[in-house]
């Protein structure tokens, strides 16, 4: 399989087509998983980051190469100019999620299209309460920047504190006080804020 490539679709012959039957058969089992596969190695990070890492290094997995085992944030967070995240020859062979029970885990999506999309903003979220109070908090923003960003100065805010409207709002000004948008995607910013108070006040309802 080209891994560079898309799999090829299986077309009824056109003297076959009617209108009780699918254009396409669908692809065989060993073509879904080598889909799989190229879509878990692509870098499709320069425009958008993708949904599938932001939520990686939220969750703190593992990532498993036919080279190495790397964190998904040591991976995916690195500086825009080393953007080349595997060597030469590495692939990707399997992604190690950590169990995490009693977490309120989210990923939320603004985009301009119902339709599958670009993100204009994601929103990977992953927190763990005690005695109503904040023991652990995950916070990563997706399509803001080049590579999934970890909104730490936030998460740091929130260990031990209750959940509330004043809370929610002020991890979520600390979790963009430093953004630098450029001048025509300025409103990402709000749109950030939102989801990330929500996200927290989703926790208590």
């Amino acid at each position: 399989h080209d891994a560079s490539r898309t799999a090829n679709l299986h077309i009824r012959p056109a003297e076959e087509l009617a209108v009780d039957l699918e254009d396409d058969f669908g692809l065989t089992k060993e073509e879904v998983l080598a889909e799989a596969d190229r879509c878990l190695n692509c870098g499709c990070l320069a425009v958008n980051p993708s949904d599938l890492t932001t939520a990686l290094v939220c969750l703190d997995a593992c990532i498993v190469t036919n080279l190495r085992r790397i964190s998904a944030k040591e991976l995916f967070c690195r500086p825009s100019q080393e953007m080349n995240f595997l060597e030469k020859g590495e692939i990707m062979t399997e992604v190690i999620l950590p169990i995490r029970e009693g977490w309120h885990t989210a990923y939320q999506k603004f985009r301009d299209r119902r339709s599958i999309d670009f993100a204009t903003v994601g929103l990977a979220s992953a927190y763990r309460l005690e005695k109503g109070r904040v023991a652990e908090a995950s916070i990563v923003m997706g399509a803001v920047a080049p590579v999934p960003m970890k909104a730490e100065e936030a998460e740091h805010y929130l260990l031990g504190k209750v959940i509330n409207e004043e809370t929610a709002e002020k991890a979520a000004q600390l979790a963009l006080k430093r953004a630098l948008p450029m001048e025509d995607n300025r409103y990402k910013i709000n749109i950030a804020k939102a989801m990330i108070k929500q996200s927290l006040l989703d926790c208590i309802k």
